[in-house]
């Protein structure tokens, strides 16, 4: 019995095998190429990992804002809002033993009037066991027009429109441009915009110069070509057709002063029955086309000889002449006073001026003639009556 038991100790103090050495060796060589793996990652098992969320964290909403570029003209101010970040793909990079890792990020961004898809590249170093961001900057970038132009910027542009018109080959041939019609007491207003719909919007567009009042319709169409509209528009006949119509209606004289004398002996003495009398003119029908008006007309006239050492109110003589009916010649484009009557009365001759206001009223002036006798003019300021 003791012999086995001896031979018992003698097995569990004999030496390993073979197969036991080389299993040994085979389990050391991996760890040590473990370890040495590991090492040279420069971080060891302590090393952090980049996420997902730290890659869709380092593009910057504000700085996706700031590289969008949008066609100026057209656009509104709104500031592009991202909607969504999606992680593409991320790359391992080496570079003089330094470990860099390089994604990129799909970003999309809103405004009302635009859908901006853009590819991001962000890139990150590893240093010491942390992900270190180094930089953001965007790659290839489209533009989708989801929705339509705002009235008023459309309405801010009027002008542009009208431009277009102006230099395109038809409107070209015409003698008259449109900024040419609308420059004094121009306004713009958009009537029907479909920009979202199907790029088309319409504006009514108006001016007045003293007088004159034009009127008109532009259309106004806009296709999308990926980086900015193209724009076309075109206006109305009715654009070009000068309106007369503030002409119309019964104006009322205000007294502003009589000049000239009434005989050649240099008497200094003036008749003022002008200031007592107020005169009036209605309007009744006004040709756009011949530019006539039918009128009635009242006025006074100084029919007298008297020689008028001091002033007075009136004298036997003066005369209210009343027309009806008349036709007149009107020249709205004319800046200084025109004749529009030439009449007898007696042995005086008495003649009426017309001058357009470029405030929207008129200036009236009735001259009185006769040889030796008499040369006086009375002027008034005309203000349109209110219709009731």
């Amino acid at each position: 019995m003791k012999a086995q038991f001896g031979c018992g100790k003698a097995l569990c103090c004999a030496p390993l095998s073979c197969a036991q050495k080389a299993c040994f060796v085979l389990v050391c060589v991996a760890l040590f190429a473990a370890i040495a793996c590991l090492s040279s990652c420069g971080g060891g098992l302590m090393t952090s990992q980049l996420s997902e969320d730290e890659i869709l964290d380092s593009v910057d909403a504000e700085d996706v804002a700031d590289h969008v570029i949008l066609p100026d003209e057209w656009c509104s101010s709104e500031v592009p809002a991202v909607v969504s970040k999606t992680l593409e793909g991320v790359e391992d990079q080496k570079l003089d033993d330094a470990l860099y890792k390089e994604a990129t990020v799909m970003v999309v961004c809103e405004t009302s009037q635009f859908r901006i898809s853009s590819d991001w590249v962000t890139q990150f170093k590893l240093v010491g066991n942390q992900w270190q961001h180094l930089d953001s900057y965007p790659m290839d970038e489209s533009i989708e027009w989801v929705g339509g132009i705002p009235n008023d910027l459309l309405a801010s542009r009027a002008t542009a429109f009208m431009q277009m018109v102006d230099e395109n080959s038809e409107s070209s041939k015409r003698d008259t441009r449109l900024l040419d019609l609308y420059k004094e007491g121009f306004s713009a207003e958009v009537i029907d915009n479909k920009t979202a719909e199907d790029g088309t919007a319409l504006l009514a567009v108006s001016a007045q110069q003293g007088l004159t009042k034009y009127q008109g319709t532009l259309a106004a169409s806009f296709a999308w070509t990926g980086t900015d509209w193209q724009v076309t528009c075109t206006a109305d006949k009715g654009a070009y057709q000068a309106d007369y119509s503030p002409y119309e209606g019964t104006w009322i004289g205000s007294f502003v002063e009589t000049s000239g004398w009434w005989d050649a002996a240099g008497h200094e003495g003036k008749c003022y029955a002008a200031k007592e009398t107020s005169p009036s003119i209605t309007f009744k029908e006004v040709d756009p086309v011949s530019l006539t008006a039918k009128a009635d007309l009242s006025f006074v006239v100084h029919a007298h000889d008297d020689t008028l050492d001091n002033d007075v109110a009136s004298v036997e003589g003066d005369t209210t002449i009343e027309l009806k009916d008349a036709l007149i010649t009107l020249e709205p484009d004319n800046s200084n006073s025109y004749k529009i009557l030439d009449k007898d009365y007696g042995d005086y001759n008495y003649t009426v001026y017309l001058e357009n206001d470029d405030s929207g009223n008129l200036k009236l002036m009735v001259k009185v003639f006769n040889f030796l006798v008499a040369n006086v003019s009375d002027s008034y300021s005309l203000s349109k009556l209110e219709e009731a």
